[in-house]
């Protein structure tokens, strides 16, 4: 019961986060169905959201690194290229099966991301006679900065 409770408590604070946090410049922390998985946001000398370190979702560690900075969108206009940040992206699965990748991200001021990508990773599953098989394909990822 106590369980249910903490997730529940949990959620809550994901997910009113952004109503509080209107100011891109208090966000520290994402967290999402991406890689990283739970990240530190990393800043420039003008402030500006240049990349994100964490746990990636195989239990390893993650490194997205935008190109120019992360943009911020009031609205939804995708049509619009300059509204996409663009990225690069290391890090493991496991600690040692490394992963590579880039792609873009379309975040909004309020704090939640969505994005897409292709990724090229290591050894992930073993084919009989032929040994081990990289993965190399498309991603979609989203989250929240808080």
């Amino acid at each position: 019961m106590h369980k249910k409770i903490a997730l529940i408590l949990a959620m809550m604070v994901f997910i009113s986060a952004p109503a509080f946090c209107a100011d891109t410049s208090a966000f520290k922390y994402s967290a999402g169905l991406d890689n990283p998985f739970f990240g530190l946001l990393q800043r420039d000398s003008s402030g500006q959201i240049q990349a994100d370190l964490g746990v990636s979702l195989g239990l390893g560690i993650a490194y997205k690194r935008y190109f120019e900075h992360l943009k911020f969108n009031r609205d939804f206009d995708p049509a619009k290229i300059e509204n996409f940040s663009f990225f690069w992206a290391i890090g493991t699965y496991v600690l040692v099966m490394p992963y590579a990748g880039v792609g873009f991200d379309y975040a909004w001021d309020n704090g939640f991301y969505l994005g897409a990508g292709l990724q090229v990773s290591s050894a992930i599953r073993y084919d009989i006679g032929r040994g081990y098989l990289g993965y190399v394909g498309p991603e979609i990822h989203g989250g929240l900065m808080f």
